[in-house]
């Protein structure tokens, strides 16, 4: 996708700038211009690039789609900067020879503004490349969901024309700036268009003169997909409205490969025994904290919904008001007025969570896998949404697809969002998968982005 590659790109030059300003710095400092500390002015130079580059990661610094000004950018490449900042002052207490000050504060200062001047030009770059063109074969809705999809995930794409071939005419539509256009008009629009690509709702696939038309277009150069391999290309995600009761026939990995299934039990039980250890660490100061905010007790049990439908109790540092749910069970969201200051601290920094590595030690939970709902939500989604309770035909997970790549559920039409991204992890979860699951929960957890 030209906008991941823009952002590899673009994490590249960070990279080469962040090591050429290291190596600056170091080479004006006097205890450093001298051949026998040659190979620690190289090493540090190195690992500082390194390590501000990985800053640059957590706080997403690469994303072109967001709209950044100067003050935007700098305030980003400011708290990149203090994490980088951090670290290597914390390396350096382990070093043989330290790092000299004015270096890690040199480059803490001037970060900022390399992320800045580095950032600008590719930012102009995407917004000045043509989004490819699509020609969406499908109803009305269908496309108004493809339209208000692709809004927030850049300038990629762009429609161009809908055929309408469930209305058997095209009609006037206030949907949106693409034309309208018939059946027969398929190849005069890709034509003068110049259309990338048409996409096809999966009921249209019986229609062999409409396939005809697309089958010639193809030939001549212009890629074919249905909406729901395009929405899984493109959003890593499976719209419901192209699920069916065939769909779930796919081998899902944790109910049949037997390898893959060796790999995530060791997974578990490695990542359940150092977060326990990290909950033993973290314990006295948070518990303390929690029992000057209120008085209140320092854990909470809630039932959740496991694999296969079993209910387990999850447990938690307690980060809400002890009377949270007087009137009854109800949805979490951002800026909930229930939750504790120090609650608020535990939730974005994702140490409330801690406690439940003892879950995954049990069984319960996964180190990956869908979000573990309470019973009484489970209930009700189930009644509203298509196909929700095939999610727990796997393990539930501490972390997951869905988390990390939307918002905080706090309602019906959230989880049908999250649904589509866990059911896209469940056909295609797999160690990469997880690997970069798990490096984007360490992102959410270093930039403190946690609700």
């Amino acid at each position: 996708m030209r906008a991941a590659a823009i952002r590899r790109t673009l994490y590249v030059a960070y990279s080469l700038v962040f090591l050429a300003l290291a190596l600056a710095l170091l080479g004006t400092h006097s205890a450093l211009q001298q051949r026998s500390v040659f190979s620690d002015f190289v090493y540090w130079a190195i690992a500082i690039a390194a390590v501000a580059s990985i800053s640059a990661w957590v706080f997403q610094l690469g994303d072109t789609t967001r709209g950044w000004g100067f003050a935007e950018g700098i305030w980003a490449g400011l708290k990149a900067s203090t994490l980088t900042l951090l670290i290597i002052s914390a390396a350096g207490l382990l070093a043989v020879r330290d790092i000299p000050r004015q270096v890690t504060l040199g480059f803490f200062a001037l970060m900022p503004l390399a992320v800045l001047l580095v950032r600008i030009p590719f930012q102009r770059a995407a917004e000045s490349m043509a989004a490819k063109r699509l020609v969406v074969v499908g109803t009305e809705s269908e496309v108004e969901e493809l339209s208000s999809e692709l809004v927030p995930h850049g300038n990629d794409y762009k429609i161009v024309a809908h055929v309408n071939g469930f209305m058997g005419k095209p009609r006037q539509s206030d949907l949106g700036e693409w034309l309208e256009i018939g059946e027969n008009q398929i190849r005069a629009a890709v034509a003068d268009n110049l259309a990338d690509m048409i996409l096809i709702s999966p009921e249209k696939l019986n229609d062999f003169e409409l396939l005809a038309q697309i089958s010639e277009i193809h030939s001549g150069g212009v890629r074919v997909r249905t909406f729901g391999e395009f929405y899984e290309e493109r959003f890593g995600k499976v719209p419901l409205s192209q699920i069916n009761e065939a769909w779930f026939l796919f081998d899902s990995a944790e109910l049949h490969r037997s390898t893959y299934m060796r790999f995530r039990r060791a997974l578990d039980l490695v990542s359940g025994v150092f977060g326990t250890l990290i909950l033993a660490l973290a314990y006295l100061p948070v518990a303390a904290a929690i029992k000057l905010q209120d008085g209140g007790p320092v854990f909470y049990t809630q039932e959740r919904v496991g694999k296969g439908g079993r209910v387990f109790k999850l447990i938690k540092f307690r980060t809400m008001r002890v009377d949270a749910e007087s009137d009854g069970p109800q949805w979490a969201k951002p800026g909930d007025t229930r939750t504790t200051r120090i609650g608020q601290f535990l939730r974005k920094s994702r140490l409330d969570e801690l406690p439940q590595f003892v879950n995954v030690l049990r069984g319960d939970l996964s180190l990956i896998g869908p979000r573990a709902e309470r019973p009484e939500f489970v209930a009700q989604l189930e009644e509203l949404i298509p196909f929700y309770s095939r999610r727990h035909l796997i393990r539930p997970g501490l972390t997951g697809w869905a988390q990390v790549s939307y918002q905080y559920g706090s309602s019906v039409e959230h989880a049908m969002e999250k649904l589509q991204y866990e059911f896209y992890y469940m056909r295609y979860q797999s160690v990469l998968l997880d690997l970069r699951i798990m490096a984007n929960t360490a992102r959410v957890v270093f930039s403190m982005s946690g609700v």
